[in-house]
């Protein structure tokens, strides 16, 4: 029998038996004997004819299952939570009675009341099930159009203002972090222990598991994202004497920051926008996109461009804006 590797950690053996065509799907490179138990097992099942006749929901929770200890805690978690989003007729339709249009039907109606990226999200996570239990199956879906978020890029003096307001605070070293290019995940995974000296060692990363608790991955969001920063004295001096970095919920620090916003009076942003206002900041003073992308841990440079071309449009439309208004004032 011949081991066809389709993809990085997908293998795929075909083999006909009395007529009818099986496709076995193993996530690593597997050894004649599983192949053989497998096999086994597909043709003594009931319901199988040459074709697996489980129902997609089957195939959704199959799926989880075997990838359960090989994606991140926090896609195991979003794939059960979209699970609850399918209705219940294509849930309980069997796996090779799926058609494109009813495919494309479920989709029209979760489109109706969820966002594009929702959408998206809600159409890949069947498609990447049908890819591994009807490889052969390749249906094409019409997606609406992704919108690009709009980022809220705060100004150097709100930065300055929320960083003031947290002083004395157990959020003022989680916020001073996000100001340096830190994602929220990195700041939560943080110990004593990955402070040296100045220098931080980033190389972790914290997020919701399917049961809503806090796990600490061994790997932050991407490889790139391992990094070390250079720290102020200021801000060192105050983590070794909290004797930690972030002890708390993630989510705590997003609904502190909305708190100061609304007490300082300065336009809501989020958590993340620090980061953006850091790439902006750091690009506006001189430093060099492969400076900013290694201090950021960025693996490319599109999204980060994407950040400071925002900024400069901003300032170009205010700059515009005043050039107008002088314009105008003077007749």
């Amino acid at each position: 029998m011949k081991i066809e590797q389709i993809s990085k950690n997908s293998y795929r053996v075909k083999k006909q038996i009395h007529g009818h065509r099986y496709s076995l799907i193993f996530d690593h490179k597997p050894s004649e004997k599983e192949i053989t138990l497998k096999l086994s097992d597909l043709y003594n099942q009931d319901g199988f004819n040459g074709q697996k006749k489980g129902t997609l929901g089957k195939a959704m929770k199959e799926y989880i299952s075997v990838k359960d200890n090989i994606l991140s805690p926090s896609t195991i978690r979003g794939y059960n939570q979209l699970m609850k989003m399918y209705p219940e007729w294509i849930l309980d339709t069997n796996l090779y009675d799926l058609t494109q249009s009813t495919i494309q039907k479920a989709v029209n109606e979760y489109a109706l009341d969820h966002s594009p990226k929702s959408t998206m999200n809600y159409s890949s996570f069947l498609l990447t099930v049908l890819k591994m239990y009807r490889p052969e199956y390749r249906p094409v879906i019409s997606l609406p159009k992704v919108k690009q978020p709009e980022t809220i890029l705060p100004t150097e003096e709100q930065v300055l203002q929320i960083i003031k307001y947290f002083e004395g605070s157990e959020y003022h070293v989680p916020i001073q972090l996000a100001c340096l290019g830190l994602r929220r995940s990195e700041i939560c995974a943080l110990t004593l222990s990955d402070l040296d000296g100045n220098i931080l060692t980033i190389n972790k990363g914290a997020v919701f598991d399917k049961n809503q608790n806090v796990v600490v991955k061994d790997m932050p969001k991407t490889l790139a994202s391992i990094r070390q920063i250079y720290l102020p004295d200021a801000l060192a001096n105050e983590i070794r004497e909290k004797g930690c970095i972030y002890r708390y919920k993630p989510n705590a620090i997003n609904n502190a920051l909305h708190r100061a916003q609304k007490a300082l009076n300065i336009p809501l942003f989020r958590l993340h926008d620090l980061r953006h206002f850091y790439v902006s900041y750091a690009h506006a003073n001189g430093m060099t996109d492969v400076d900013i992308m290694k201090a950021a841990g960025y693996g490319s440079d599109r999204i980060m461009k994407r950040t400071y071309r925002h900024s400069m449009d901003t300032e170009n439309a205010e700059q515009k804006r005043i050039a107008n208004s002088i314009f105008f004032n003077s007749k």
